[in-house]
Order: C-alpha cells, then sequence, then structure tokens
C-alpha cells in the first residue's frame, strides 16, 4: 500500500516543481494554497489543501490581482487576466488543478482521505480545453 505522502510528493513534482513560485493568497484558515507557473506562462499549477477535518470548502481561484471579496484562493497568473475559477474541496483532501495560458481548467487531480482509506490512486480529470 503507497503511503499518501508519496501521491502528496509525486503530484507536487509533476504538477508545481517544473514552474516558478507565483503569490498565492488564501482568506480561509483551513485552506492552504501553493501555486506555480511555467517560465512562458504557459501553464498555471495550483495545489489546494483543505486541512478542514469535517467541512468542504467553496473556493474560487482569481488569477489576477484585484481584491478578494469572497473567502477565495488568489493566485496571481496574469495581472490582467478577467478568469475565474470556483470549485469545491472535501475535507482532508487535497485538489491541483493546472490551467493553461488562457486561465481555461484544463486537468483536475484530486486525492482524499476516503481515497487513502481505499488504497486508491488520485482521481485524475482531463477537461477540454474550449475553442477560441
Amino acid at each position: 500500500m503507497l503511503r499518501s505522502s508519496y501521491y502528496h510528493m509525486q503530484m507536487i513534482a509533476i504538477t508545481l516543481l517544473p514552474g516558478g513560485y507565483l503569490p498565492s493568497t488564501s482568506s480561509s484558515a483551513n485552506l492552504a494554497v501553493i501555486s506555480t507557473s511555467t517560465a512562458a506562462q504557459a501553464q498555471l499549477s495550483v495545489m489546494l489543501l483543505n486541512e478542514d477535518a469535517t467541512g468542504t470548502q467553496t473556493f474560487t481561484i482569481r488569477m489576477n490581482d484585484s481584491s478578494v471579496v469572497e473567502p477565495a484562493p488568489k493566485s496571481i497568473f496574469r495581472p490582467d487576466s478577467p478568469k475565474n475559477t470556483r470549485a469545491r474541496s472535501k475535507n482532508q483532501s487535497t485538489v491541483v488543478l493546472l490551467f493553461n495560458s488562457a486561465g481555461t481548467l484544463t486537468q483536475r487531480i484530486t486525492y482524499s482521505l476516503t481515497r487513502y482509506q481505499q488504497n486508491l490512486a488520485p482521481l485524475v480529470e482531463t477537461f477540454a480545453a474550449s475553442p477560441r
């Protein structure tokens, strides 16, 4: 049985380490956020860790430096980007969101305590980028 730390390190190595650090903030005490971007800003990676023991977190990823009105993590990808993405994260789970240069969600990777207890690998969902 693989440990949860193995899958977390795998998600970091594959999705976050190829890029450079981006400033990220979260207005929720139980929702940690880490963001990176490739050098050419062709891909944005955002990892969210819901440390809440019981509650589901609803969040909005704001990809610019405008003020956050609602509880939402903010990752500065392109200061002029109007894109926002709204999603949910169950308690005690990690979600990695991958966006293309246009700010479109292309992949979501979810790993949770439930998946760990069932000896399952992270759930990977790939989305087709909408045509421009």
